[in-house]
């Protein structure tokens, strides 16, 4: 008899339930349609863009929408299964076409935009959104050359023209300005015998310097640097345009050709094949002011171009132990 009125309750609730408690007639559960409004943000004169990749993607089954927003900027899906999406928006835009929509030329022979929309529910009660587009850096600065040895000790300039090439990776403009350049402190050589302030590597435990507190993070996020350099500037005066190099010497000088040393002295190269002419570096990396503010004398090889710019020294190792000739 028991299960009998357990039974009777359970066919009652089946009948008083209808098609609309699970919302307008069931049908929120039926593919219906949806609609992406693409623009570009306020620094690209907010237009509608049209051609750009609209991609829904559903965050638990992974299934994907895609369409191309049309002359006035809307993505129209069809048949889309109601749930959470992540909307994403991709649209690469050549030079001319650029030129064409926002009136003015671009710095890069192809601009990439991109948009996001995390968590978007779609069924019949919500059937559009909005998605804005920015312009997205493709690429970044890197280190294409370190010429840290110099040349030949004896036939070259020997580590007198030593220099870095720092490169544009990007499809954009950047800016060098600010930019720091350091030397890490550590063991040129891990094969060495462990000690106390050594980890199993051989490299230092910064976790047990004086007055650390970080633990095993000290190792892991941070790294350590006893010179650091700077280029100058106020944000936007030294541009790198993209797939173009900016050069940073010690001695901004053309090194194949006769120089006098700053103590008088001629200084020659007996094969100037084997160095090189950085008399049209961007900048150069003069201590000579420096040594001066600390006692010490200008190095005779720190040779310094007015016409090559000045990095300045952001640090330069704690005071005492300072090595001038670096």
């Amino acid at each position: 008899m028991k299960h009998l009125f357990s039974f009777l309750i359970m066919a009652v609730f089946l009948v008083s339930c209808r098609d609309d408690d699970f919302g307008n007639g069931g049908s929120l559960l039926q593919p219906t349609a949806f609609r992406v409004e693409v623009k570009y943000d306020a620094s690209f004169a907010s237009l509608h863009a049209k051609n750009a990749l609209v991609v829904l993607t559903n965050n638990n089954s992974g299934d994907t929408y895609s369409r191309s927003t049309d002359a006035n900027g809307f993505a129209n899906f069809t048949g889309v299964i109601p749930g959470t999406y992540k909307v994403t928006v991709s649209k690469k835009m050549a030079s001319d076409e650029f030129n064409m929509t926002f009136g003015y030329p671009s710095t890069s022979s192809e601009t990439s935009f991109n948009g996001i929309q995390e968590n978007a529910v779609i069924n019949v009660n919500v059937q559009s959104t909005f998605i804005e587009l920015k312009g997205a850096r493709i690429g970044d600065l890197l280190i294409k050359q370190i010429s840290y040895a110099g040349s030949h000790a004896t036939q070259g300039a020997s580590f007198r023209d030593q220099f870095i090439e720092i490169y544009n990776n990007s499809n954009e403009v950047i800016y060098a300005d600010g930019l720091y350049i350091a030397q890490l402190y550590g063991k040129p050589n891990t094969n060495t015998t462990n000690n106390t302030y050594s980890q199993p590597n051989g490299q230092f435990d910064w976790s047990k310097s004086i007055g650390m507190t970080m633990g095993s993070a000290a190792n892991t996020d941070h790294v350590y640097a006893d010179y650091v350099f700077r280029i100058p500037g106020s944000g936007t005066q030294y541009p790198i345009f993209p797939g173009q190099s900016m050069v940073i010497a010690s001695n901004g000088v053309n090194h194949k050709a006769p120089l006098v040393d700053n103590t008088g002295m001629p200084v020659t190269v007996q094969n100037p094949a084997l160095t090189v002419d950085l008399s049209t570096a961007d900048f150069e990396v003069y201590l000579g002011d420096f040594n001066l503010s600390i006692g010490q004398p200008v190095y005779k090889y720190d040779i310094q171009n007015p016409a090559v710019k000045d990095m300045q020294i952001a640090y330069w190792g704690r005071p005492g132990y300072w090595n001038p000739k670096q």
